[in-house]
């Protein structure tokens, strides 16, 4: 931002202006201990603490973090976009839903992030306090684990085409009957025992 005057001899005063803006205040509506594979509400604030309005809007991104710092191994949960600049001592009110990992178990940090794709100009500083966070502790919620075992099949096929009966039992290792009730088996015909290529996909069967 680059507001000035100028002067009746025709100097210039120019008078530099940046937007700073800092998220503050991340708060879970729906407490701290989520359970993994479900919807969690993510509420924070981001105030603009520089000396000039924000030029137009930027996109906040939620992270699930097992620190405070977004880095390699963090999952991106979610963004959300303001469309209209901040004025300076604004703040503006962030919330949005995002649904944990399924295999999310432990402490955990949600950081936002502000201004993730560096769309609004900040000083070196500036852009050094872009995040925040909240603790949360995710338990493993009840889930499948499937296991293919007790495969039938003839052993020796002549005819050309050849109709043949494959049988399978399919066990549930896990601790609960997961998200979904339903799910497709896909028999192959492999010259191994490895899923690999080549292969022929026989019909599948929806269960």
């Amino acid at each position: 931002n680059l507001p000035g005057r100028v002067g009746r001899d025709g100097a210039g005063v120019v008078a530099l202006t940046h937007p700073d803006l800092v998220p503050l205040a991340v708060t879970l509506p729906g407490g701290a201990n989520p359970q993994s594979n479900t919807d969690i509400e993510v509420r924070w604030q981001v105030r603009n603490d520089g000396t000039g309005a924000s030029i137009g809007g930027w996109k906040d991104t939620v992270w699930l973090s097992r620190d405070g710092t977004v880095g390699a191994g963090d999952i991106k949960l979610g963004e959300a976009i303001r469309i209209s600049a901040l004025d300076v001592g604004a703040v503006h009110d962030g919330t949005l839903t995002v649904r944990l990992p399924i295999d999310a178990q432990g402490d955990y940090r949600i950081i936002v992030q502000s201004d993730s794709a560096a769309a609004v100009p900040e000083t070196a500083s500036g852009e050094a306090n872009n995040t925040a966070s909240a603790p949360l502790t995710v338990g493993l919620a009840p889930y499948a684990d499937l296991s293919v075992s007790n495969v039938t099949a003839p052993s020796r096929t002549i005819q050309d085409p050849a109709r043949v009966t494959i049988g399978w039992r399919v066990t549930n290792l896990g601790t609960g009957a997961g998200a979904t009730a339903n799910w497709i088996d896909r028999v192959y015909v492999s010259r191994d025992a490895t899923l690999g290529m080549p292969r022929l996909i026989l019909p599948s069967i929806q269960v």
